[in-house]
């Protein structure tokens, strides 16, 4: 009974694992490449979002099937954004996200 309970448990995690998509990726300075850490990544009309770590990695997990956009912010830095992006169920978005210091901190 306890080994169907587990195997039970596997498939339903399992199958939302499935049912949903992610994006990761890194973000990095434009000129530099250099990782950049602590950016923050929100998906627009959801209540997911992430920091980047100490090598400008990042994963936002659980995303339901559709067409999102998401943007990027960090200080000293210009706001990425991207739209239109089609995540669809089990599938991962690779990205690499390069940003551009604000006219104000570029020396």
């Amino acid at each position: 009974m306890q080994k169907l309970f587990l195997l039970s448990l596997v498939i339903i995690f399992s199958s939302t694992a499935m049912a949903t998509g992610r994006i990761s990726g890194y973000v990095k300075d434009f000129h530099t490449e250099a990782p950049l850490v602590g950016a923050k990544i929100t998906l627009d009309g959801t209540s997911l979002s992430v920091l980047s770590d100490e090598k400008g990695f990042f994963e936002i997990a659980g995303i339901p099937p559709g067409v999102y956009s998401f943007r990027v912010v960090l200080a000293g830095y210009d706001v990425y954004q991207m739209k239109d992006i089609q995540v669809f169920a089990g599938a991962n978005i690779p990205l690499q996200i390069l940003l551009i210091k604000t006219s104000s901190s570029r020396s």
